[in-house]
Parts: C-alpha cells; structure tokens; sequence
C-alpha cells in the first residue's frame, strides 16, 4: 500500500499530525502554518551587535542591533522620545557601519516592544541590489 501525501490544497487540513511519504520529510497541513514574522523574514536572522544610527528627518537615534538578517534588524534604542515618534510603519534611514563602509539603508518599523530596554523590529524597505549583497556578505562572512 502506497503512503498517503498531504496535499495544501485538500479539504483535510485540520489533521493534527503531519504525514510523512518516501519522497520526503513530513509536511504539515496547511492550516497549521499560519503566516507569521519568521516566515516573512528574507534570509537566516544571526546575533549581531552593531552600533548604528536611526535617521528620522533632522532627529538622529543612537542604537545598537540585537539580531539581522538581509530583511531587517531588531535594535535597542535608549532614548527616552524615541516611544513618542517611532509608530509602527514609521519610514526613516538605518546607518549601519560594516567593514564595506557606511550603509545607509531605507527602512520602516514593523514591530515595538514598549519595555525596557526599548527595541524595535526594523525591516529593509526597497534596499538596491549592490546595498543588499554588500548587506549580505558582511552578515554571513
């Protein structure tokens, strides 16, 4: 008897369990793989401790990365007004020193965490192909 395959598309995607075939490793049902941060990130997120600074117009936000990858950088960021202007979906300049030179990337904040230490969650938005490879070789090197 041949093993049952799990098809996204099926009707029986409330199964609790995944199937495993001899094709491959077990696929869970769709239904259990809502759409979430870790599926939308571009790229594998590693610890990374980088000075960098956060441009918002004529206001300048010292901070320094927890974790990045090619899509965004999570950042703690210790001053207090920062709260006050930094709303989800809140478009500004990341510069980011690496060993290439000055970064100076285009980004919004996709996620705050009120508490202490204050961070936000910061994704690379319309990064050029040159900016995005020198990103990505200075991460993974």
């Amino acid at each position: 008897m041949a093993p049952k395959t799990i098809n996204p598309n099926d009707d029986e995607q409330g199964s609790e369990e995944a199937e495993s075939t001899d094709d491959g490793p077990k696929v869970p049902p769709q239904a259990e793989r809502p759409p979430n941060i870790s599926e939308r990130r571009h790229g594998v997120r590693i610890s990374k401790v980088v000075a960098c600074e956060l441009v918002l117009g004529d206001v300048r936000y010292a901070c320094e990365s927890i974790d990045m990858s090619p899509g965004g950088v999570q950042v703690v960021i210790d001053r207090g007004d920062a709260a006050n202007k930094l709303a989800i979906g809140t478009e500004f300049i990341l510069s980011l020193e690496s060993n290439a030179g000055d970064l100076k990337l285009p980004c919004q904040i996709a996620r705050v965490c009120q508490e202490e230490p204050y961070t936000v969650g910061i994704a690379f938005m319309g990064i050029k192909p040159e900016q995005r490879k020198t990103l990505e070789d200075w991460l993974y090197q």
